[in-house]
């Protein structure tokens, strides 16, 4: 049976970032349906963000997704300041927007390297600061930090978004430090495979597939980080500040990638090297 957090959560407002779709879609609704004050940023996900919002909007009108560039500070500050005009607090955030890129080693760019760094590590540092210079008012706050398994076991073509999701981890721990004298908790959730809209376009892709690579033998989806996610927020976890939450079916119990997975990639990473050396001579 769900947790009823409304008598917690109404009269709080939370900014989700990423909020148009998945993960991020997932725990704004699941906020507002726990009575809370919800504001959803987006970039790209314009359509989800409306969508959501419309349904925020039926249990609190003054719920409002806002599009906001998380690379660029000055868009971070406007978006802390709307918010501050429009509900006149902050008390939970939850730094979810982020981006995802498989490359491979070789065909990494310094461009792609830092707009991943940018929007992953950089943006996420930035809203929290904004968002706790006002919680530091009440000697109150939450901020939910949304890592992922590849900061625990990765996989090849990895490296560069494996990199900022262990930054991630550390900064999460780093910033609990810095926050727990002022009441304020920084803790992290690391999703395993949670399907969102994103899984219909990737190739051979399916459900039941997925499923025998996780413990629990299903995949997850959004309504599983958003039960965690509101349990970090609530205050039962008030104690609870510079973990790191792995929400994953059981795949981080695993010390990496199947060998069957790593066997096959080594065998492509070969004849790519092959390729290469031919085209050398």
């Amino acid at each position: 049976m769900a947790v009823d957090y409304r008598e917690e959560f109404t009269g709080k407002v939370v900014v989700v970032t990423g909020a148009g779709t998945g993960i991020g879609k997932g725990i704004a609704l699941a906020f507002g349906e726990q009575g809370a004050t919800v504001v959803a940023t987006y970039e790209h996900s314009q359509k989800g963000a409306l969508e959501a919002e419309a349904r925020l909007r039926q249990a609190n009108p003054n719920s409002f997704a806002m599009r906001t560039n998380l690379r660029d500070l000055a868009e971070i500050h406007t978006l802390f300041e709307t918010v501050l005009q429009r509900l006149g607090r902050v008390d939970i955030l939850v730094n979810n927007s982020g981006v995802t890129l498989e490359t491979p080693f070789f065909e990494m760019t310094v461009e792609d390297w830092d707009m991943l760094h940018e929007i992953n590590l950089r943006g996420m540092f930035f809203c929290t600061q904004a968002a706790a210079r006002d919680m530091l008012k009440r000697r109150w706050g939450r901020v939910i930090n949304l890592s992922s398994l590849n900061a625990h076991c990765t996989f090849p073509s990895y490296a560069a978004y494996a990199a900022t999701k262990g930054g991630i981890n550390s900064m999460t721990r780093a910033m609990a430090l810095d926050l727990a004298p002022l009441g304020i908790t920084v803790n992290a959730i690391g999703p395993g495979c949670i399907e969102v809209e994103k899984y219909a376009t990737l190739p051979n892709y399916t459900r039941e597939s997925m499923a025998l690579q996780i413990p629990m033998q299903r995949v997850g989806f959004p309504p599983d980080i958003a039960a965690t996610a509101l349990f970090l927020a609530s205050e039962g976890a008030g104690w609870l500040t510079g973990q790191v939450i792995y929400h994953d079916g059981g795949q981080t119990a695993r010390t990496s990638a199947t060998n069957a997975f790593l066997d096959s990639y080594a065998a492509s990473i070969q004849t790519w090297a092959d390729q290469e050396a031919k085209r050398s001579k």
